[in-house]
């Protein structure tokens, strides 16, 4: 665990201190995220390889992801076995001031950041490591994906997300796919910023990466009536695949 998330205290997420902290440490990145797929914290946290999660998403407001972690409603499938150390909802203004983010756009589309909801989670008493860590860190940001990568990592010069899950939500809406055809992919590319590890289907996923494990088995769930999106929802399906570099450096050290 990063030491800044092992002494969290309540109150320490109105410094920008935590949140560059936060985004110093290993994140999982979920572009397009919605507010109900668990997978990507499934996946990254069970395995104790990550403890800082960010999702980004153009239509689902901070508000309603503090709902899940707050246990409002069910489901809150990738925040099962934790209770809310602290819940903060933020405005716009708030989270580009807390994130540093600039309203330029790498693409000139409109970033369309709404706020955010930032959340520090604690393991409950009688879930043990083997769920996942006792403490993890939750970012949700509704805006822009793209330009969130962006202004994060590559404008800032910080270290690529340690994992990123591809998923195509939009079903036609969105301006850009997730894909290797996207501008995300493009924007990647061109910066040098490459995640160690995608998790995806395979009609998603980048040039470079290689397929490491089998799909996860696809499961469905029910929804809550207040998210008014139908009766169940699924997800699963996906592979990881691994940087072809890393996989490289790997084989060198060895």
């Amino acid at each position: 665990m990063p030491p800044w998330l092992a002494g969290y205290q309540p109150g320490m997420g109105e410094s920008p201190n935590a949140v560059e902290s936060f985004l110093q440490s290993r994140v999982a990145f979920y572009p397009g995220s919605g507010v109900v797929d668990g997978e990507l914290f499934e996946t990254f946290t069970a395995a104790h390889s990550v403890h800082c999660v960010l999702h980004a998403d153009l239509m689902e407001p901070g508000s309603l992801a503090a709902d899940i972690v707050t246990r409002k409603f069910r489901p809150y499938i990738h925040v099962a076995g934790y209770r809310p150390l602290e819940v903060q909802v933020w405005s716009a203004d708030k989270t580009q001031t807390q994130l540093g983010l600039i309203q330029s756009h790498p693409f000139d589309q409109d970033p369309e950041l709404q706020g955010a909801c930032w959340s520090v989670l604690e393991r409950e008493s009688g879930w043990t490591d083997a769920h996942r860590p006792v403490r993890l860190a939750f970012l949700h940001v509704q805006c822009e994906a793209v330009w969130l990568y962006w202004n994060l990592w590559v404008r800032r010069h910080r270290s690529a997300p340690f994992g990123v899950l591809l998923q195509d939500h939009g079903w036609g809406g969105n301006w850009t796919s997730f894909d290797r055809n996207g501008a995300l992919h493009k924007l990647v590319r061109r910066s040098g910023r490459l995640p160690k590890w995608l998790l995806s289907t395979p009609s998603s996923v980048w040039p470079g990466f290689l397929r490491r494990t089998e799909p996860t088995f696809r499961r469905s769930f029910p929804l809550p009536s207040q998210l008014q999106k139908g009766e169940s929802g699924g997800i699963g399906g996906r592979a990881l695949y691994a940087c072809r570099p890393m996989l490289e450096s790997r084989a060198a050290a060895v």
